[in-house]
């Protein structure tokens, strides 16, 4: 209901009378971690409703959003790919396996990110660390997941800028303590071409950029099998 006052999209939730022939739909756990359990649902499958429910297949890219926020304020940190199933990092199916970034994106990728944080902040008030799973496809980015904690891509963001993002959630938090960061303006490099993805076909766009944390390169952090 938040996202959608919004105007902010995510995927459908099957409800008992949603019509479920027009769409491929994930069976999830209600209860889970880094995409395990997650599997397509076949029709006539019978579901467990205090157990798992029923969300809408979107094909695109897998991102993961990650922010800081004191009680005033929000602050993007960065965006990074989500790669999913690789089996060389020991996963399969919807697991998480690790991620690449920080992505480099253009003025209106930008504001829809920056959109999602001042939604979550504003209206739900988290504080501190937190991240959000998204799916870009063709039609824009559509929210899957809101974690807020400390995320795995939030790793990634670490090594990339050797900033303590850790600290960041210690000063959010410090009584008459604020973020004095500056703001996230997106600096374009020469980009590195990825493997197609997946379904999408996209291209990773890798590029530093000027947030609380500098010297930002390029890297990949892969889950552990």
């Amino acid at each position: 209901a938040v996202l959608q006052r919004e105007g902010l999209r995510y995927p459908r939730i099957a409800s008992p009378t949603t019509d479920r022939s027009a769409s491929r739909w994930l069976r999830k756990p209600r209860r889970s971690g880094g995409g395990r359990g997650i599997g397509f649902w076949n029709p006539g499958d019978p579901i467990d409703p205090e157990k798992e429910y029923l969300q809408e297949y979107l094909v695109g890219r897998s991102l993961s959003g990650a922010w800081v926020a004191d009680q005033q304020t929000v602050h993007l940190l960065g965006v990074t790919e989500q790669e999913i199933g690789d089996q060389g990092n020991g996963a399969r199916g919807f697991q998480y396996s690790g991620s690449l970034g920080p992505l480099l994106l253009g003025e209106s990728e930008q504001q829809e990110w920056i959109r999602i944080g001042k939604c979550l902040h504003g209206v739900l008030g988290l504080r501190g660390l937190f991240g959000v799973d998204a799916v870009r496809t063709e039609a824009g980015l559509y929210v899957i997941e809101v974690n807020p904690r400390y995320t795995a891509s939030m790793e990634l963001i670490e090594r990339a800028t050797n900033c303590s993002l850790v600290g960041l959630q210690r000063d959010a938090f410090e009584p008459g303590r604020r973020l004095h960061l500056p703001s996230a303006g997106f600096e374009t490099k020469q980009p590195r071409l990825g493997e197609a993805n997946d379904e999408a076909n996209d291209k990773r766009d890798i590029a530093a950029f000027d947030s609380p944390c500098r010297n930002i390169e390029s890297l990949r952090v892969g889950a552990s099998p």
